[in-house]
């Protein structure tokens, strides 16, 4: 688990996809979380050295793929 996501009425545990340690944190969304909801594709939440970094983001699918496999 790499954190939690609070809405109004509940918690939720938030994953990193990928082991590895976090060396940023987004503070612009804690200050202001409606950023995520105003363009959730362009606020990240943190950023990650991944512990191998040869199996990496390059296995997930892109916005396109992810459109084409939810039809």
């Amino acid at each position: 688990m790499a954190g939690t996501v609070e809405s109004g009425k509940s918690v939720s545990d938030l994953f990193a996809p990928l082991a590895g340690e976090v060396v940023e944190i987004n503070n612009g969304i804690v200050e202001d979380p409606s950023l995520v909801n105003a363009d959730a594709m362009s606020a990240w939440f943190f950023r990650i050295r991944l512990d191998e970094p040869t199996t990496g983001p390059d296995a997930f699918m892109d916005a396109d793929q992810y459109a084409a496999y939810t039809k």
